[in-house]
């Protein structure tokens, strides 16, 4: 499909509004599931590149994630206790792929979050059945 820029963009809204449409008035969704959303901040800003996973906390079950993008995510999560893991990555610099003049440039990232937001997450958060907020402020010391 040859989609001139501004087709594009209102095809991509119609795909995103016809999709959150399908899991909030339809069953689209799994019933034993429910639409987490919220918005995660790091030291008072929000979060531009990062990922929020939901594990169960009983280790029993299959872990949700999603994106985290300009400080949102949205994500379709089961029921019932889960443990939060939320990573976001903070740009450290930038290193030449080759050594030549006209090399392509690697972005080098690391982890902004500390160990008690992600691999030893003291995070936990309660889906119910209907339409579920949660916000992260989040901090790196």
């Amino acid at each position: 499909m040859n989609l001139a820029r501004g087709d594009s963009r209102i095809f991509r809204s119609f795909l995103h509004w016809s999709a959150t449409c399908c899991v909030l008035l339809s069953g689209c969704s799994d019933p034993s599931t429910a639409l987490v959303t919220g918005s995660v901040t790091v030291d008072g800003e929000p979060a531009q590149i990062g990922a929020i996973s939901f594990l169960p906390a009983d280790n029993q079950g299959t872990p949700v994630g999603a994106s985290i993008e300009d400080g949102e995510y949205t994500a379709q999560v089961p029921f019932g206790l889960k443990k939060v893991e939320v990573r976001v990555s903070k740009e450290m610099g930038k290193k030449k792929m080759y050594d030549t003049p006209d090399s392509e440039v690697k972005v080098i990232r690391r982890e902004a979050l500390p160990p008690k937001y992600n691999s030893q997450t003291e995070l936990t958060f309660d889906v119910k059945p209907g339409e579920n907020r949660q916000d992260y402020h989040l901090k790196t010391e």
